[in-house]
């Protein structure tokens, strides 16, 4: 069976967060499979939740707050005295930072003992907490408390991005907008400044005031469709507003504010309608982010309504905890690479590449081989530390002659073929010999790839021996353990 240890070696810290299923195969392929599953290691997502907001809400899939938004795990914890009121007025928030503080600390204290490997919020007006350096401060108290609290427990910091607001100092020098950018390309006048991004938001008031005020943001140009004379790079549609079609708050969004259930009908048509006459407005947008937690839910429709990327809470949060994830490739077996280095080094002479090229190559090689060795020793021990049972004997044995028949078959059969070729090439003219030698080659690689074949799957039939014996032990266990129950009065 493939080899534990190496596995470990490869995958580093995989194995607390995987069920490992190793399994002995050729040695052309991969040797081991890495089976997702969420148990006690998995990574999970820490959600930060309003205070006082959402009683009377039922989520829909693709808010923050549905399970079946997410791939992964998701845990919540609520933040005493941030509502969604303060959020939405930036003069009582800018006031009441001590107050936050603390209560955010308390929370992602618990978050991360809990085990959180990323923390959003299920606001995006959270963003305030980055723009004023709350959350990154409650972050480091947290993280100190709880080492102090526990210091033989080693807690991992866990990357936080509250809101979908956070990738838009990154995207926008994408998008060709920023002073170092606009300094490239020929200066844009007012009258045609391009905008290239949308900013879909619960509140267009409080939005515009937090992009203001983030640093990172310094200098962009913000624009609401309420005032087409201001030109801007950033448009920010609060649908809460007088922003969206005639005038006046989106149909059925007052529930956002309310924290009652969205209905989704009537809400969708309303966003595909505004979307697509955003765009008619401007065609020169090329990115939406979606701020609101719960307009993520029409994300889809968006992005097909305006033909743009999106970026909302799901993707945002997703691609925070896969920071902590082991990637889904697995790495080939010491054997099997081998065989990828020496047809390299084989194809490096042939090419008449230069001496030290091909002396590297063979130093590759030659650690390879070690690995091998490795591999095949680790290997060999695992399956002589399996010892069938008394009756299994006589399978056993069966198993080895039938091993033994198939391996002098094989050798019989790559002789006869190898003697027949070589027996042709003096015959040949000359570039017929030098072709014949090439498919000698091939062919000698061939066989040692069908021995490599037929060891491992003498690997796996004992294997099959060792999990029989293993089967056998727990049957003898319970049927002591049945005999002993029948024996008492």
């Amino acid at each position: 069976m493939a080899s534990v240890q190496w596995l470990v070696r490869q995958r580093g810290h995989a194995h607390l967060r995987h069920k490992i299923s190793s399994t002995a195969m050729s040695t052309d392929t991969k040797w081991y499979q890495v089976m997702p599953g969420f148990d006690q290691g998995s990574p999970k997502l820490g959600v930060l939740r309003l205070k006082g907001w959402g009683e009377d809400y039922l989520s829909l899939p693709g808010d923050i707050d549905d399970e079946r938004s997410w791939a992964y795990p998701i845990i919540h914890e609520v933040v005493e005295k941030v509502t969604f009121e303060l959020l939405c007025n930036p003069t009582e928030f800018k006031k009441s930072t001590e107050t936050v503080l603390e209560g955010v600390t308390v929370a992602v204290q618990k978050l991360i003992k809990r085990g959180a490997n990323a923390l959003i919020a299920n606001c995006g007006l959270f963003m305030w907490l980055h723009a004023v350096g709350i959350i990154e401060a409650a972050v480091d108290k947290a993280m100190d408390q709880l080492n102090l609290q526990n210091p033989d427990h080693k807690y991992r910091r866990p990357t936080v991005m509250l809101s979908s607001l956070n990738m838009l100092p990154a995207y926008l020098p994408t998008l060709g907008l920023g002073e170092q950018q606009r300094g490239v390309g020929p200066k844009p006048s007012e009258a045609n400044f391009d905008c290239r991004v949308v900013v879909f938001t619960s509140n267009g008031d409080s939005c515009m005031e937090l992009l203001k005020s983030v640093p990172q943001l310094k200098g962009c140009k913000l624009t609401r469709p309420s005032t087409p004379h201001i030109k801007g790079e950033v448009l920010v549609v609060g649908l809460n507003a007088n922003d969206v079609l005639d005038g006046g708050p989106l149909r059925g969004f007052e529930a956002v504010a309310e924290g009652t259930p969205l209905v989704y009908s009537v809400v969708q048509r309303g966003v595909e309608k505004v979307a697509k006459a955003l765009k008619e407005a401007y065609p020169s947008i090329a990115l939406a982010i979606v701020e609101c937690t719960q307009v993520s839910s029409f994300s889809d429709t968006i992005r097909c309504a305006m033909d743009v990327d999106v970026i909302d809470p799901i993707n945002l949060g997703t691609s925070a905890l896969e920071l902590s994830v082991d990637h889904k490739f697995v790495q080939d077996d010491p054997a099997s690479r081998l065989m990828q280095v020496n047809d390299k080094a084989e194809q490096a002479k042939q090419l008449k590449l230069s001496l030290g090229r091909c002396e590297k190559l063979d130093k590759v090689v030659e650690v390879y081989k070690a690995e091998v060795k490795e591999y095949n020793s680790e290997m060999q021990k695992k399956l002589l530390s399996t010892q069938p049972e008394e009756g299994q004997l006589d399978d056993l044995e069966k198993l080895k002659d039938i091993n033994a028949k198939e391996i002098a078959a094989l050798m019989e059969t790559n002789k006869k073929q190898w003697d027949d070729i070589v027996a042709e090439i003096p015959n040949l003219p000359e570039e017929a010999q030098r072709s014949e030698e090439r498919n000698l080659e091939k062919i000698a690689k061939q066989h040692q790839k069908n021995f490599a074949e037929m060891r491992a799957q003498h690997a796996m039939n004992f294997a099959k021996m060792k999990e029989m014996r293993q089967n056998n032990e727990v049957r003898n266990e319970q049927i002591a353990l049945l005999r002993k129950r029948q024996a008492q009065p």
